[in-house]
């Protein structure tokens, strides 16, 4: 935030310029506006170069292709203003309410939106590049195709977020909450993203090349066809998350959950797992079956189990994907010379009987239950 000292073009704090019509031959270059209700103005393509706007009203103010290059709009009110195709490189919005404004186009580079309340703002195809956005509260707000490099995104909020095919390369997002965010087609190679909240959000065919997300929450988020090449996710929690088709090639996944995830056609080339890893069953895709339809088929209660199994949903497909984890994640044990987890085998083993069970097969079901009955094979 800058001091008030600095030499200004005119002196104009406090005016009321409300629904007022500036013609863009005006200069309003380097003008002290401090306190001015500029509320539903027109300053379309107004030229407000380095123009101190602090706690300025501009609710619903037009600021189409204005230039604000420099300006300082601190603690200024732009409760749904248009700001489309506005030039902010450099521009001091510290503290400024923008809830709702059309910030489309706009070039943001360098900015200070740090605390800056952004809530459904519309900033799709924004140049934020170098932007400080340090906790600023981006909730539900729309960052479609924006350019975030190298973004300092401290502890923002981005809650319901909307960030497809954002760029958001060697961004820093260190705590920042994107629980339910939308980040499908983003590129995040080299992002830092140590302890950040992504429970629920959507990564389908995001990149995140060696991307830093240790300590990162993933549970119940969807990664399909994500790439995380190189990434770094130590002591991650992936519970319950979708990873299929995602290329995992040399990833770190020491001391994270992998508890319920759901992999198939995963490549797990090079990881590294360690004691601390944990993979419990049952998998994503068992999950999603009907993880009853065979329990206690045996006893006095054999008739209304048997019509349980009948009405049976599970879903064969599904129950196969599961079986194919339990011997993935077994062979990635022993890749990493780990002790091989007994309860992987038993699950995989529960597994094949639903699916035959799933696809009718009753001949094999009754010999698979029959033997885990009597001889206790899983």
């Amino acid at each position: 935030m800058r001091e008030h000292n600095e030499p200004v073009a005119e002196l104009l704090d406090g005016a009321v310029l409300a629904g007022c019509e500036i013609e863009d031959s005006i200069s309003l270059s380097r003008v002290a506006l401090r306190d001015a209700d500029l509320t539903d103005a027109d300053l379309i393509d107004a030229d407000l170069q380095g123009a101190d706007l602090t706690d300025a009203n501009l609710r619903g103010t037009d600021l189409t292709g204005a230039d604000l290059t420099g300006a300082d709009l601190t603690d200024a009110f732009l409760y749904e203003a248009d700001l489309t195709d506005a030039l902010l490189r450099g521009a001091d919005l510290t503290d400024a309410s923008l809830y709702g404004a059309s910030l489309t186009d706009a070039d943001l580079q360098e900015a200070d939106l740090t605390d800056t309340n952004l809530k459904r703002a519309d900033l799709t195809d924004a140049d934020l590049s170098d932007a400080d956005l340090q906790e600023a509260d981006l909730t539900d707000a729309d960052l479609k195709r924006a350019d975030l490099k190298r973004a300092d995104l401290t502890e923002a909020i981005l809650t319901d977020t909307d960030l497809t095919d954002a760029d958001l390369t060697d961004a820093n997002l260190r705590g920042a909450d994107l629980t339910d965010a939308n980040l499908r087609g983003a590129n995040l190679t080299d992002a830092f993203l140590r302890y950040v909240d992504l429970t629920d959000a959507s990564l389908e065919n995001a990149d995140l090349k060696r991307a830093d997300l240790r300590y990162v929450d993933l549970t119940d988020a969807s990664l399909e066809n994500a790439d995380l090449t190189d990434a770094s996710l130590r002591d991650a929690d992936l519970k319950r998350a979708d990873l299929r088709y995602v290329d995992l090639t040399n990833a770190d996944l020491r001391d994270a959950s992998l508890d319920h995830v759901g992999l198939y056609q995963t490549t797990l080339d090079g990881v590294d797992i360690d004691e601390g890893t944990t993979a419990k069953p049952p998998a994503l895709w068992e999950l999603k079956a009907d993880a009853e339809v065979e329990s206690g088929f045996f006893g006095w209660r054999g008739i209304r189990r048997l019509r349980a199994l009948r009405r049976a949903r599970s879903d064969p497909s599904e129950l196969k994907w599961a079986e194919q984890q339990y011997q993935q994640l077994e062979r990635l044990s022993r890749e990493n010379d780990l002790a091989q987890d007994p309860a992987l085998e038993s699950q995989q083993k529960h597994a094949c009987r639903k699916r035959v069970l799933a696809e009718g097969k009753w001949g094999e079901w009754m010999g698979k239950a029959f033997a885990r009955w009597t001889l206790g094979y899983g």
